[in-house]
């Protein structure tokens, strides 16, 4: 694009070429500040000059060239002094992120660029936060309350605290419930389904299980009334303290169906204890049935599938479960290939019902591979088109990597140890992007999905919660 030029004493329209023009195309002809193209293609480059006209001479032209692109760089990033691997939590009602760290606080920003709200501070517990926080906003609160959305957050201090995400401030803190509480807290929400709970409690309820230090067998789960403080908000509705509970790492699983919570913890190494638990919602004894299973130890939370009819656990010694929630039976699954356990929980991607005509496909991650199977009410499938037909794949350059999370839209995102969030295609698990395409210092965290602004937040160990716009 050297030789080309307009002959002076010429006039053009939009859309001539040849002659002096060469290969060159007329885009605009008059005059304008800027011109506005669209339908350009991305990683394609394009090139430009510009001559202005005076009595029938053109000047000399100015050069300029430039290649358009997705949007790649980082939507923004918010700083807390430590390490914050759990993903995220959302209020959307409020548009902010939520998220706790190591270095003890409880965080929330605006979802749009990440600044505090005006009169927010960090709020303070006495321990490292290492659970996503649960939203409940002030419109599905029963007793309404004073307007104030609230979130639950679990800390290592022992304490769960209810906390008004606007603020920064406490709205209760429970007794100490254990040494240590890892998992994150599950809520009965009244404004769902109603129900009364022991004690005579009609309000909202929140699950908790302890992850007491050194202690294989006196754990525990807790229903705290989740009112405000005046209306006996953070006191104890009933405890689960069966004598043989390992620590628990999850987040109970409220199932409203079935009137019941379900529990997943650790099985003092596999010795014969239970390590998945299902509860009577409102009196905290075991529920009706099969209600314990033994996994040997298990980290993940439990997760249903579209309908309920099934629950997913991912144990910790890397094997998928199914139970089927009707009569106990379970079906389970064994990768071919990789180690460790499955992280975070086993991501179901169908809204129907498992069936042979509709399988569910699921996804889960182990320590450096990303799985893939199908499961169709009784038996799993490794996905055909994954990884030459093992459902096994790793992603570019083998970090280690988070728990998945997906968009919706056919993508997977998930977090790496070499910095990157990665976007695997969920019909094939091919690695298709990363971002950013130079990774950050740190090992990337499990990764939260938001809908209404179709963006991945996502923490690091580098004390960082970064937010990008997807798909990238």
């Amino acid at each position: 694009f050297a030789g080309e030029k307009p002959t002076d004493g010429t006039t053009y329209t939009a859309g001539n070429t040849g002659g002096s023009l060469g290969t060159g195309v007329v885009q605009f002809v008059g005059s304008a500040t800027e011109l506005l193209q669209t339908s350009l293609a991305n990683a394609t480059t394009y090139y430009y000059k510009v001559f202005s006209n005076a009595a029938s001479c053109y000047s000399p032209g100015i050069a300029i060239d430039t290649t358009p692109a997705a949007p790649v760089a980082t939507q923004w990033s918010y700083a807390t002094t430590a390490a914050s691997m759990a993903p995220p939590g959302l209020d959307p009602w409020s548009n902010v992120v939520v998220s706790g760290s190591n270095d003890d606080y409880f965080h929330s920003m605006a979802d749009a660029n990440g600044t505090r709200a005006s009169g927010f501070a960090p709020f303070p517990t006495g321990g490292p936060i290492q659970s996503r926080p649960s939203i409940l906003p002030a419109g599905y609160r029963t007793p309404a309350g004073s307007g104030v959305n609230i979130a639950y957050v679990s800390s290592q201090d022992g304490f769960l605290y209810a906390v008004n995400s606007a603020t920064g401030a406490q709205v209760w803190k429970s007794a100490s419930l254990g040494t240590t509480l890892q998992g994150g807290a599950g809520v009965w929400i009244q404004a769902l389904k109603p129900l009364t709970f022991t004690g005579g409690v009609t309000s909202d309820v929140v699950f908790v299980g302890t992850s007491n230090t050194g202690n294989a067998i006196n754990n525990k789960v807790y229903a705290l009334n989740g009112a405000a403080a005046a209306a006996g908000g953070g006191t104890i509705v009933w405890t689960f303290a069966p004598g043989n509970m390992d620590i628990i790492s999850s987040t109970p699983y409220v199932d409203y169906t079935n009137n019941v919570v379900w529990v997943t913890s650790r099985a003092a190494g596999g010795i014969g204890q239970p390590s998945v638990w299902k509860l009577n919602a409102s009196t905290g004894a075991l529920a009706g049935g099969t209600a314990t299973w033994t996994f040997n130890d298990v980290d993940s939370s439990p997760v249903p599938n579209a309908d309920g009819a099934f629950i997913y656990v991912g144990t910790n010694a890397g094997t998928l479960k199914a139970i089927k929630v009707s009569d106990g039976t379970f079906s389970s699954h064994t990768p071919s290939s990789g180690a460790g356990a499955i992280k975070g929980m086993p991501w179901p991607l169908s809204w129907v019902s498992a069936s042979v005509g509709s399988p569910d496909q699921i996804i889960f991650s182990r320590t450096a591979t990303v799985h893939s199977v199908s499961f169709d009410g009784s038996t799993f499938t490794p996905t055909s088109a994954w990884g030459s037909g093992t459902g096994v794949v790793q992603l570019t350059g083998t970090p280690t990597v988070s728990a998945p999370v997906d968009d919706g839209a056919g993508n997977l995102y998930i977090g790496g140890s070499d910095g990157k969030v990665h976007r695997l295609l969920v019909s094939n698990g091919s690695d298709a992007a990363q971002m950013p395409a130079t990774g950050v210092s740190g090992t990337m965290g499990d990764p939260t999905f938001n809908w209404d602004t179709s963006s991945i937040h996502v923490g690091a160990t580098n004390g960082h919660i970064y937010t990008y716009t997807t798909p990238f």
